[in-house]
């Protein structure tokens, strides 16, 4: 890899085509202490957003576990209510900043969008993901709500090889009417359409890969979930 030259291509898709930064637009590039995004990653972020005359910061802060609620530093909302655009270079695990109910409450109070990176590494900004072109991907997902929502009703039934069988319902109120940029916040690289179904849900879902393990699991997690519920998981040690 030509070291800042093979991630400029990713870099400039997260800027342009995601963020939307224009020059003379204050960006606020939000970083932790973790170690786990590679400095090369960053700078070729902050070098694509000085590419369009993008006036860029760069905010480090210690680490914030987003899932528990930690509390952010009021520092953090401060600068991110003086940029015009956030981007979160974020482990992967704090990476979905929207998890902190409070943080999700002031993005959507102040109207900035916020892209939140999910390529910590140079290999995965140089890759074919981070570069897919965004007219082609944005296109992908209309289509996708289109057929979904020209069912004759909202139910949907999950299948898959691995012996995953789940029936419910969708709402389209989440993925599929956020599905066009530019929208408050989004991940970096982008590829999914995230929907919470409703209540009831039942059925068999089977895992084999989880977050928190490497790799694919030694033996299939599988969930029972009963109106709603996990009412079983069967597995081998990942499971336990």
């Amino acid at each position: 890899m030509d070291e800042i030259l093979d991630l400029m291509p990713g870099a400039r898709n997260c800027v342009r085509g995601y963020a939307f930064i224009e020059e003379g637009q204050k960006v606020l590039l939000w970083l932790d202490r973790t170690g786990k995004v590679d400095p090369l990653v960053v700078r070729a972020i902050a070098l694509a957003c000085e590419e369009v005359g993008a006036e860029t910061h760069i905010l480090s802060s210690h680490v914030n576990v987003n899932r528990l609620g930690e509390p952010i530093s009021p520092l953090v909302f401060s600068a991110t209510e003086a940029a015009d655009v956030l981007i979160t270079a974020l482990e992967l695990e704090n990476a979905a900043t929207v998890d902190n109910l409070a943080f999700a409450h002031f993005l959507k109070r102040i109207g900035k969008p916020c892209v939140a990176l999910i390529c910590p590494t140079p290999a995965l900004l140089a890759s074919p993901w981070a570069q897919f072109p965004t007219e082609l991907l944005w296109s992908i997902f209309q289509k996708t709500a289109e057929r979904a929502q020209a069912g004759k009703d909202d139910t949907f039934h999950l299948t898959a090889p691995n012996g995953t069988d789940l029936r419910g319902r969708l709402s389209f109120q989440s993925g599929f009417k956020t599905n066009q940029p530019p929208r408050g916040w989004m991940f970096f690289p982008s590829g999914d359409m995230a929907e919470h179904p409703e209540s009831p849900v039942n059925g068999t879902v089977v895992f084999d890969q989880m977050e928190g393990f490497m790799g694919h699991v030694k033996e299939p997690v599988r969930l029972t979930v009963e109106d709603h519920w996990v009412t079983r998981v069967e597995g081998g040690e990942e499971a336990k």
